[in-house]
């Protein structure tokens, strides 16, 4: 996926790989990663981390958001429950994906 893509557009877009249940993160810009932390104040923030205001869609697991990482200049973004809100986690899993 080109990172300068919108995250949310088909095929390979953030709510397909949810709906499939895929917790894949996916690398973004940091043009897409401002606009998100800025089109509404977050619902959730720790330093670098944040989940975008707005309910993206609901599922089982609860409301679910788009959340958006950045580690040392690099932005990652995946749709995730509220009640998964866990930015060392979420670190963990993008050093793993990504090897660094």
């Amino acid at each position: 996926m080109d990172i300068n893509q919108w995250p949310y557009n088909p095929p390979d877009s953030l709510r397909e790989l949810f709906a499939q249940g895929d917790k894949t993160w996916r690398e973004t810009n940091y043009k897409t990663y401002m606009n998100q932390l800025e089109c509404l104040p977050p619902i959730r923030m720790t330093g670098d981390a944040f989940m975008v205001g707005e309910c993206y869609c609901y599922s089982r697991q609860g409301d679910v958001y788009a959340t958006f990482i950045d580690i040392h200049g690099r932005y990652f973004c995946r749709l995730a429950p509220l009640s998964q809100y866990d930015p060392a986690a979420f670190v963990a899993e993008i050093r793993k994906q990504f090897n660094f």
